[in-house]
Order: structure tokens, then C-alpha cells, then sequence
């Protein structure tokens, strides 16, 4: 079967659940789209979403909290998509101009560690306590009470997140 068209995503998003890490939602921008041109089974994808992640930086002694958009994009054919995560930061000047300073590639890599661990791993930062095992932790524990909800609370849409910021530094 062949298609000619386009799907023009608008508003709405991407939500998806990782084992111990928990819920992650995008936003799509607005013009991102599916182009048909042909094959209906292969379409061209020029899609762009984004996440808001908030999570505390520690360097050296110090620790402070970080506002991080996390973007997702996916290019090329359904059968071979091309997959990059992208980030930025206008919260804190060091930081910014540090991502600014590294390849897309590196970018990428620190992207894909906030998301799955929730912790920015950029250079000179430490991941301070309360530490990977326990955001992972705090990701199961958001998991579980979501599954819950879904399972036992009808004809409502909640959605529990646990942060977790650490005080102490």
C-alpha cells in the first residue's frame, strides 16, 4: 500500500516508563510531523519533543539545583530512524557554558545519563547523595504507586512523581 501525506503531531506528548527509573513524559513541539510518501510502512519522521528536568548539581562542596529541557528528536525513515537527545539550561551560567563547550555527541551522552539516572554527569560534578541508587529507588517507588492508580482509581488520570533534592550540601 502506498500513502502520500502528512501528520502534523501538534499538541499532545510521549510518556513512557523505564523499570526503577519511572515515568518520563515529552512534550512534541507543535510542528513536528509524519511525511508518507509512498511506502505506508516507512513514513519520514521529523519529530522534536522535550522534557523539563529539575535535579541538584554538586561541585566540589557545593550543591545547588538545576532546571535542565532535556530535547528528543527522531529524523530520518521509520525503518531506520536516527534517535539524539539534546540539552540546555538557562538556570545556571557555569553549566550552560559548560553544554555549550561540548560536541553534540557528549551532549547526547549527558542527556541520555539525566534521563535515565536523573543526574546531571557533566565534568567536575559529582553524583553527591543521595545518589544513583536511590533516585532509582525513588523512580521504582513513582512506578509503582502510577501502576497502582492506573489499577484501582477509575475514570480519573493521576499521575505521582516523588523528587528528591539533597539539603545537606
Amino acid at each position: 500500500m502506498r500513502l502520500n501525506g502528512v501528520l502534523t503531531l501538534g499538541n499532545g506528548f510521549a510518556r513512557y516508563s523505564l523499570p526503577l527509573v519511572g515515568e518520563k513524559t515529552f512534550t512534541f513541539k507543535p510542528s513536528s510531523h509524519v511525511t508518507w510518501a509512498g511506502d505506508i510502512m516507512n513514513p519520514k519522521l521529523d519529530i522534536v519533543a522535550t522534557d523539563n528536568i529539575k535535579t541538584n548539581v554538586t561541585e566540589g562542596s557545593g550543591s545547588r539545583l538545576v532546571n535542565f529541557l532535556v530535547t528528543l528528536m527522531a529524523g530520518g525513515n521509520l525503518n531506520a530512524p536516527k534517535i539524539s537527545f539534546d540539552m540546555s539550561t538557562e538556570d545556571d551560567a557555569s553549566i550552560k557554558n559548560e553544554l555549550q563547550s561540548m560536541s553534540a555527541d557528549q551532549r547526547q551522552t549527558t542527556a541520555m545519563n539525566l534521563v535515565l539516572t536523573g543526574h546531571y554527569t557533566g565534568s567536575g560534578t559529582k553524583m553527591g547523595t543521595p545518589g544513583f541508587s536511590t533516585g532509582m529507588l525513588y523512580g521504582y517507588l513513582a512506578s509503582t504507586i502510577n501502576n497502582w492508580a492506573a489499577q484501582n482509581i477509575r475514570g480519573v488520570d493521576l499521575s505521582f512523581g516523588v523528587d528528591q533534592y539533597d539539603r545537606t550540601q
